[in-house]
Order: structure tokens, then sequence, then C-alpha cells
């Protein structure tokens, strides 16, 4: 799920996206990688009624797991949640009536990439 793929709702408030990515090579063919976002506007969120909201969106946490089963064949599987504020689900935002604020999801990907290609 991808709540800021496309910048619409954002209009003149912008979108910062604060982030700490760390990866751990757990083996030869093994990589876990651990990301963490902070999503805000760069500028004042105000609702139609003219009142300031808080300009922080929300949290987001990804765990990815990276296994190369050879040189041609990735498995890929992750791990995401999002911790959302009601600023991100704000009539001036994304306006959406009684939002939940916290989401998970998961993926698996299988990567094939032959030699010849190259």
């Amino acid at each position: 799920m991808d709540y800021f793929y496309v910048a619409d709702g954002f209009g003149n408030n912008g979108l910062v996206n604060y982030y700490l990515k760390s990866r751990f090579k757990a083996g030869e063919n093994l990589l876990v990688m651990l990301d963490a976002h902070q999503f805000t506007t760069s500028n004042q969120i105000m609702t139609g009624e003219g009142i300031a909201l808080d300009r922080n969106l929300g949290t987001e946490l990804d765990l990815i797991i990276s296994y190369n089963l050879t040189k041609v064949i990735n498995l890929e599987g992750g791990y995401c949640t999002m911790f959302a504020t009601p600023a991100l689900a704000s009539e001036t935002v994304k306006n959406i009536a009684n939002a939940g604020l916290h989401a998970n999801w998961a993926y698996l990907m299988i990567s094939i990439k032959p030699d010849f290609l190259k």
C-alpha cells in the first residue's frame, strides 16, 4: 500500500519523508533491511474552518528480507505497518471519512534475471 504514490491531496502543503534505513548482511545470500519513515507536510495544514492541524502525517516501519537462491533468482519478502495520524485522513489531505489509522501489509516477490539479458 502506498499512501503517497500520487501527490493529490497535498496541494501546496508538500510532503516531507524523513527516513532511516538499515541493512544487515546476515549471510552470504541473506540480506535483512529495516526502514523507518516519518511523514510530515512542509507547510501548515488548515481545515475548511481555518483550524490548524498537526503537520505530522504518520510513521511507517518496513522489514524486508532478501535471499539469493542463485545468481539469477532472488526471493524478497516484506512486512510493513503504517501508523497514520488524523491529519492524514483529514478533509484537506486525503479526505477519507471514518478512516482507520493503522494499516499492515506484506508481500513476497520472486525476481528472475537471466544472464543473457546483460
